[in-house]
């Protein structure tokens, strides 16, 4: 959802009546990127294995033709509220999902299993059509960890300030824009207000992309015309594959057999998990090995906890478990509780300290590498690069790609007190007045405004609100 560059800069593109013939490879090229970040992040894998491993028995020759994605695109039009029109530009995204990407595409239809339930669910509770569902695919691949380089993040790829506005928290343990129910809930927000400004789908998935103020400016450009192919060559270069690429993810998503494309099964679906709600500290970790549940599956199902740890709040945090632990959990609620209680009584592990956030580079491999150099080189194990690659064996060839994950410098982050909680876990609350300030909260109630903020993670001095409460200590 990152907005696109000025469009003041346009490169000249044909007659609107053209653009049936028309192939905007430029466009393409825009989609392709986010492909190959969706790729690059954490639980992706090397597209070079993905790829190859997919399409093993691919026919190409066996393809529909362009008459036949047209037909069959024309009946998912008859029966859907969105413009669904095929060009050429149009087929070129096919290509790419089918073909080229093929192996995102395999794993964004098995990631679909997970993420599509609840995304349909909440565009019905809406009033919204389903079909908004493959706008996730287009924005991220249906990858809630993935991250733009303009800093868009999650599934519906919210920038900091768009999703501020519709509820998102972010804190230095949390980011709700990960979290696929809230930020579901969010992009559904935003897409209504969007389709109430423009009343017309295909302008409302373009402003979501570039923002109203640059579908605004095509419009004016285009002499008024509010029919996305007519404002198409005055969008913003990042926007105009935008609806191509949503019409070509409906078409391979309805018709990915005939592609050969066969979905990578996520580690988790939908209906396989369950939620409980907790209001104390704890390691996503560590409730794993009470849990008996996988570390990393624990993490993939919950990307709300960026450190992988939640931290004390007012309003329950909800963690997301597999069917059968989250009913032992229930089950053994107390004595899970009992097991945590270090970390809330100020003792053991305690808060993480914030990790470095990394940034992905990609290698080359050249005539000569081996695996070791190349690590040493970059600074990091063999192993890692295999982990990261899903390499099977440590054999390369000349031009493969290789992810790398380096940190980004950042200066040292301190470690932070951890919060007190009492044995019984009851707060004392104060209700903030007209006024207040945290200097004089804390000093009206016999603590420092640094334990103050330690209680309250996240507390903004200069915005307090009358009327919300916040902890200034524990009974007993």
């Amino acid at each position: 959802m990152a907005v696109a560059a000025n469009s003041d800069t346009l490169r000249p593109l044909p007659a609107t009546h053209d653009l049936q013939c028309y192939t905007d490879v430029e466009a393409v090229a825009n989609i392709e990127r986010t492909l190959r970040a969706s790729l690059q992040s954490l639980y992706a894998v090397s597209d070079f294995y993905l790829d190859t491993f997919i399409d093993a028995g691919f026919d190409q020759a066996a393809l529909p033709t362009g008459d036949e994605v047209a037909q069959r695109l024309n009946a998912l039009d008859i029966a859907s509220p969105f413009e669904l029109s095929y060009n050429q530009t149009v087929q070129a995204f096919v290509d790419l999902y089918a073909t080229k990407r093929r192996g995102v595409t395999a794993r964004s239809l098995g990631l679909s299993e997970l993420f599509f339930p609840l995304i349909e669910e909440e565009l019905d509770r809406n009033g919204l059509p389903l079909e908004l569902k493959y706008l996730a695919v287009v924005e991220s691949a249906l990858n809630p960890t993935i991250k733009s380089r303009a800093g868009a993040k999650g599934l519906w790829q919210f920038m900091y300030s768009t999703g501020k506005m519709y509820g998102l928290q972010v804190t230095s343990y949390t980011d709700d824009r990960n979290d696929p129910y809230l930020s579901t809930r969010a992009a559904c927000g935003y897409l209504s207000y969007l389709y109430r400004m423009y009343n017309n789908w295909e302008l409302a998935l373009a402003a979501y992309n570039c923002g109203p103020g640059n579908v605004n400016k095509a419009i004016r450009r285009s002499g008024g015309k509010t029919n996305y192919w007519e404002i198409y060559p005055y969008l913003p270069r990042e926007t105009r594959g935008y609806v191509p690429a949503f019409i070509a993810v409906n078409y391979i998503f309805n018709h990915f057999s005939d592609y050969n494309v066969r979905p990578v099964k996520p580690k988790a679906t939908f209906y396989s998990l369950d939620t409980v709600n907790i209001t104390y500290a704890l390691h996503l970790d560590k409730l794993s090995e009470i849990m008996g549940v996988d570390k990393e599956l624990m993490r993939y199902i919950n990307p709300r906890f960026t450190q992988g740890f939640v931290p004390v709040s007012n309003e329950p945090m909800t963690i997301h478990l597999p069917a059968d632990a989250a009913a032992r959990y229930v089950a053994l609620e107390d004595h899970v509780y009992g097991l945590l209680r270090p970390i809330n009584a100020g003792v053991g592990e305690g808060r993480p300290k914030l990790a470095q956030e990394k940034v992905v580079e990609e290698y080359s491999v050249r005539k000569g590498d081996v695996l070791s150099r190349i690590a040493v080189r970059n600074g990091c194990t063999v192993k890692e690069l295999k982990e990261w690659n899903h390499l099977r064996s440590e054999h390369l060839r000349i031009g493969q790609r290789l992810i790398v994950y380096k940190p980004m410098p950042i200066n040292e982050i301190v470690e932070a007190p951890p919060t007190l909680v009492s044995e019984d876990g009851v707060f004392r609350l104060y209700e903030i007045q007209q006024g207040d300030t945290l200097w004089d909260i804390a000093r009206n109630n016999g603590i420092s405004p640094e334990q103050l903020k330690n209680f309250n993670e996240g507390i903004d001095a200069r915005n307090l609100k009358p009327g919300d409460k916040i902890i200034v200590g524990t009974e007993g």
